[in-house]
């Protein structure tokens, strides 16, 4: 049980790199913060870059940021995702 534990927190680990890779730009800025703990991968991205005020319709230039994320955690078709905000 440790050692399955272990490789999914290692393969989780990967895509948390994947990712800072690919946001690194908007890390940067301070847009997007990810981080891991255990076996959750947070991937915090500011509202108040996503949406202009008082809307609900995306950014079109955070909509590839979206893509990014969703395509890391497509790696993981057997864990949660939970969206907040």
């Amino acid at each position: 049980l440790q050692a399955r534990l272990d490789e999914e927190a290692r393969r989780l680990a990967e895509i948390a790199d994947q990712l800072r890779r690919q946001l690194r730009i908007q890390i940067e800025r301070g847009e997007v913060d990810i981080v891991q703990y255990r076996d959750v991968l947070i991937v915090h991205i500011k509202d108040s870059v996503l949406f202009l005020p008082d809307s609900a319709a995306l950014k079109p230039e955070y909509e590839s940021v979206l893509r990014s994320v969703a395509q890391a955690f497509n790696r993981f078709p057997d864990k949660v995702v939970r969206v907040e905000g």
